[in-house]
């Protein structure tokens, strides 16, 4: 099984989220390769073919970052013009907020990936709830609950 975990982190939440689904995953024998969605190009990932995309992005100061919006929009370009459709893709986010004040956010960056005939989607956006806004560690609890969905991943595919 071939894995991309994307991430667009300032202050490490997100990377360290991505590297906990990516020590899981492993652990199925999964191929999982991790990146920044701003050291990423889109048509690499689109090439590699992979089985599963997962895609997180960041609310800061109650902004989107535009960064990986743009990235999934390049991704659904490159995947069309490879005719190629990915099983499985998801979106987290990380925020400081309450999860219920960050589902605004979570269901754009939802519609911006479920819109593609080219990624099956899971149906819900992933909180990366964090403590602050200074950094890692999430609050307690969200490193544990990604670890478990990424060992659930090799199921739903």
């Amino acid at each position: 099984m071939k894995v991309w975990i994307l991430h667009d982190t300032k202050l490490g939440n997100g990377e360290l989220i991505a590297e906990t689904m990516q020590k899981a995953l492993r652990e199925h024998s999964a191929e999982v390769q991790v990146g920044h969605v701003k050291e990423i190009d889109p048509k690499k990932v689109a090439n590699d073919k992979p089985d599963v995309i997962v895609v997180g992005a960041a609310i800061r100061m109650f902004f989107s970052s535009p960064s990986s919006k743009k990235w999934i929009r390049n991704l659904k370009k490159e995947l069309n013009n490879i005719n190629f459709k990915v099983p499985f893709g998801a979106i987290f986010l990380t925020h400081a907020m309450r999860t219920k004040g960050a589902d605004i956010w979570g269901k754009r960056y939802q519609r911006v990936i479920v819109g593609s005939e080219f990624i099956k989607v899971h149906p819900e956006w992933l909180s990366g709830r964090c403590r602050g806004q200074e950094g890692p560690p999430p609050e307690e609890g969200v490193l544990e609950f990604f670890e478990s969905f990424a060992n659930s991943i090799p199921s739903m595919l």
